[in-house]
């Protein structure tokens, strides 16, 4: 179980914007209960939820671990694809300023809201038994990632997920306690979209009409 608050952190590291950081080490002080504070500085009620971790797999079943680092090797490949189009990246950056939020701390929220958007498609057809965990992501619809981002319940997206690596765990906690938070609300909105016109914009140049992600080679 995983306990997850919001709180003013020390100087010097953690999630909290440009002047805390990214990562550091000041994000788990960040997710306490004391002097609560949501993501982007505002003083925010208590949040407290929990979620399981899946930290193992029966024999022969497709490895969670290995699905999931899948998950984030992909997002940063369609992210990557979408900053090699000119002015794309700026753009982004540009809007994050606009909603007051910190560049480098929203990119690395985006980056695991795409990958929790391509691993919940990725364990529904897990669950089908379809094998192989990089064949799966290839064969996946980017229209179904967008999907998963925009249309599937954000508590959704936080289930199922293995024992994550340190810095994946700490960003996947941040966007729970967006998802929880009433008053975070349109951060995670505006994430989402941004997931969106990611895909969008990755879609619209490639040349299939419904472009999967093995088409970005």
């Amino acid at each position: 179980m995983v306990e997850v608050g919001t709180a003013r952190p020390e100087s010097g590291g953690g999630l909290l914007g440009p002047q805390w950081g990214v990562g550091g080490a000041q994000v788990r002080q960040v997710l306490m209960l004391s002097d609560l504070r949501d993501l982007f500085g505002v003083v925010q009620r208590s949040v407290r939820v929990c979620s399981h971790l899946l930290n193992s797999t029966d024999e022969g079943e497709t490895d969670p671990v290995d699905v999931w680092t899948a998950c984030v090797t992909w997002s940063e490949r369609i992210l990557e694809a979408v900053d090699r189009i000119v002015g794309e990246r700026v753009d982004r950056l540009e809007r994050y300023r606009t909603w007051s939020m910190a560049p480098a701390t929203a990119e690395a929220l985006l980056k695991t809201l795409l990958a929790l958007s391509i691993h919940a498609p990725v364990l529904d057809a897990a669950a089908q038994r379809e094998a192989g965990t990089e064949a799966l992501v290839q064969r996946l619809r980017l229209a179904d990632i967008e999907a998963a981002a925009t249309a599937r319940p954000s508590h959704e997206l936080l289930a199922g997920l293995p024992r994550l690596r340190e810095e994946d765990q700490l960003h996947a906690d941040a966007l729970r306690v967006l998802v929880y938070d009433d008053a975070s609300a349109l951060h995670l909105a505006r994430l989402s979209q941004m997931v969106r016109i990611c895909l969008m914009t990755v879609a619209a140049a490639l040349p299939s009409s419904d472009p999967v992600c093995a088409d970005m080679g």
